[in-house]
Protein backbone atom coordinates (compact mmCIF):
# COMPACT_ATOMS: atom_id res chain seq x y z
CA UNK A 1 0.00 0.00 0.00
CA UNK A 2 0.94 3.76 -0.45
CA UNK A 3 -0.08 6.92 0.50
CA UNK A 4 0.79 9.94 -1.27
CA UNK A 5 -0.41 13.38 -0.07
CA UNK A 6 -0.75 15.86 -2.20
CA UNK A 7 0.80 19.81 -2.41
CA UNK A 8 -3.09 20.82 -1.90
CA UNK A 9 -2.94 18.44 1.22
CA UNK A 10 -5.10 15.99 -0.68
CA UNK A 11 -4.48 12.11 0.48
CA UNK A 12 -4.30 9.37 -2.47
CA UNK A 13 -4.23 5.95 -1.33
CA UNK A 14 -3.26 2.53 -3.12
CA UNK A 15 -3.13 -0.73 -3.03
CA UNK A 16 -2.90 -3.50 -4.85
CA UNK A 17 -3.89 -7.11 -4.90
CA UNK A 18 -6.03 -8.96 -2.47
CA UNK A 19 -6.57 -7.82 0.80
CA UNK A 20 -8.88 -8.69 3.73
CA UNK A 21 -10.79 -5.83 5.05
CA UNK A 22 -8.34 -5.86 8.83
CA UNK A 23 -5.88 -5.33 6.18
CA UNK A 24 -7.19 -2.49 4.63
CA UNK A 25 -7.99 -0.70 7.54
CA UNK A 26 -4.79 -1.23 9.25
CA UNK A 27 -2.65 -0.48 5.42
CA UNK A 28 -4.54 2.56 5.53
CA UNK A 29 -4.61 3.71 9.25
CA UNK A 30 -1.00 3.29 9.90
CA UNK A 31 0.20 5.48 7.53
CA UNK A 32 -2.25 8.16 7.77
CA UNK A 33 -1.17 7.98 11.92
CA UNK A 34 2.26 8.83 10.38
CA UNK A 35 1.25 11.58 8.64
CA UNK A 36 -1.07 12.96 11.21
CA UNK A 37 2.28 12.48 13.53
CA UNK A 38 4.02 14.73 11.31
CA UNK A 39 1.76 17.66 11.41
CA UNK A 40 1.38 20.48 13.03
CA UNK A 41 -0.50 20.34 16.56
CA UNK A 42 -3.42 22.71 15.63
CA UNK A 43 -4.00 20.38 12.87
CA UNK A 44 -3.74 17.29 15.26
CA UNK A 45 -6.15 18.91 17.46
CA UNK A 46 -8.50 19.85 14.71
CA UNK A 47 -8.83 16.64 13.15
CA UNK A 48 -9.75 15.20 16.73
CA UNK A 49 -12.17 17.60 17.74
CA UNK A 50 -13.64 17.32 14.13
CA UNK A 51 -13.48 13.89 12.68
CA UNK A 52 -14.14 13.46 8.98
CA UNK A 53 -15.26 10.21 9.83
CA UNK A 54 -18.05 11.95 11.18
CA UNK A 55 -21.42 13.29 9.93
CA UNK A 56 -21.97 16.88 10.75
CA UNK A 57 -25.19 19.31 10.83
CA UNK A 58 -24.14 23.16 9.93
CA UNK A 59 -26.54 24.57 11.98
CA UNK A 60 -26.02 28.18 9.79
CA UNK A 61 -27.76 26.43 6.55
CA UNK A 62 -29.63 23.27 8.25
CA UNK A 63 -28.09 20.85 6.16
CA UNK A 64 -26.13 17.41 6.58
CA UNK A 65 -22.41 17.79 5.61
CA UNK A 66 -18.93 16.20 5.84
CA UNK A 67 -15.51 17.72 6.27
CA UNK A 68 -13.51 17.09 2.95
CA UNK A 69 -10.45 19.47 4.30
CA UNK A 70 -9.35 21.84 6.71
CA UNK A 71 -7.67 25.05 6.25
CA UNK A 72 -4.57 26.15 8.37
CA UNK A 73 -3.94 29.78 8.74
CA UNK A 74 -0.82 31.02 7.38
CA UNK A 75 -0.32 33.34 10.23
CA UNK A 76 -0.29 31.27 13.22
CA UNK A 77 -1.40 28.13 12.09
CA UNK A 78 -4.78 27.82 13.85
CA UNK A 79 -7.24 26.08 12.04
CA UNK A 80 -10.68 27.61 12.06
CA UNK A 81 -12.54 27.32 8.92
CA UNK A 82 -13.22 24.11 6.59
CA UNK A 83 -14.41 22.86 2.98
CA UNK A 84 -17.24 20.78 3.46
CA UNK A 85 -19.24 18.48 0.88
CA UNK A 86 -23.21 18.58 0.90
CA UNK A 87 -24.63 15.91 -0.66
CA UNK A 88 -28.57 14.88 -1.64
CA UNK A 89 -28.94 11.91 -0.16
CA UNK A 90 -27.97 13.00 3.12
CA UNK A 91 -30.25 15.99 3.31
CA UNK A 92 -33.56 14.11 2.10
CA UNK A 93 -35.73 16.30 3.54
CA UNK A 94 -34.03 19.46 1.82
CA UNK A 95 -34.75 21.00 -1.29
CA UNK A 96 -30.62 20.39 -2.65
CA UNK A 97 -30.67 20.90 -6.59
CA UNK A 98 -27.28 19.34 -6.76
CA UNK A 99 -24.32 18.13 -4.39
CA UNK A 100 -21.72 20.49 -3.98
CA UNK A 101 -18.68 21.18 -1.97
CA UNK A 102 -18.49 24.58 -0.02
CA UNK A 103 -15.54 26.30 1.11
CA UNK A 104 -15.24 28.37 3.98
CA UNK A 105 -16.97 27.01 6.29
CA UNK A 106 -16.43 28.05 10.25
CA UNK A 107 -15.65 24.96 12.10
CA UNK A 108 -17.68 26.69 15.05
CA UNK A 109 -20.89 26.40 12.40
CA UNK A 110 -20.50 22.64 12.80
CA UNK A 111 -22.33 20.10 14.81
CA UNK A 112 -21.46 16.62 15.57
CA UNK A 113 -23.98 14.24 14.29
CA UNK A 114 -21.95 11.44 15.29
CA UNK A 115 -20.08 8.84 13.44
CA UNK A 116 -20.97 8.18 9.57
CA UNK A 117 -20.66 4.98 8.12
CA UNK A 118 -22.63 5.30 4.89
CA UNK A 119 -21.16 6.31 1.21
CA UNK A 120 -20.10 10.01 1.13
Amino acid sequence: PSLDVGADGTIDWHFDGEMTESQVITSFLDPLKAWLASRPQAVRDAIAKYPPSHLWLMKSTGKRVYIISFFENDDDGSITECRVGVRAHLNQDKVIFFDRDVFGVLLSDLEDLGEYNGGF
